[in-house]
């Protein structure tokens, strides 16, 4: 599972790289059904992982990228949002670990 989600987000933040440049509606659209299937498969990895705060994070990007209720943010906005969520996908793959926090207790 660790593996797939990976790949998923490392997909995902090369979709959004790609959006920084012009193409069709039909690829922004895509581009929010994808990451909305990543955005809650981080909800469930994150909650199976006991690690909320990061559930919370790919929770309010599921709402920003969802595709029924489309957020506008306008063009120039949207590049910025797409390269802060690209790098927000890169990094969990490092920072977010599967495992309980490590009790403090002696």
């Amino acid at each position: 599972m660790k593996i797939m989600f990976a790949l998923a987000r490392l997909v995902c933040a090369g979709m959004l790289v790609w959006a920084l440049w012009r193409h069709p509606y039909g690829y922004y659209q895509l581009l929010r059904v994808v990451l909305i299937g990543v955005c809650a498969f981080g909800i469930y990895c994150a909650l199976q992982w006991k690690k909320q705060g990061w559930a919370w994070a790919f929770g309010v990007l599921a709402i920003l990228f969802n595709p029924l209720v489309p957020v506008a943010l306008g063009r120039q906005l949207w590049k910025w949002v797409d390269v802060v969520v690209a790098i927000f996908l890169l990094s969990t793959i490092f920072l977010m670990r599967e495992g309980h926090r490590e009790s403090t207790e002696p």
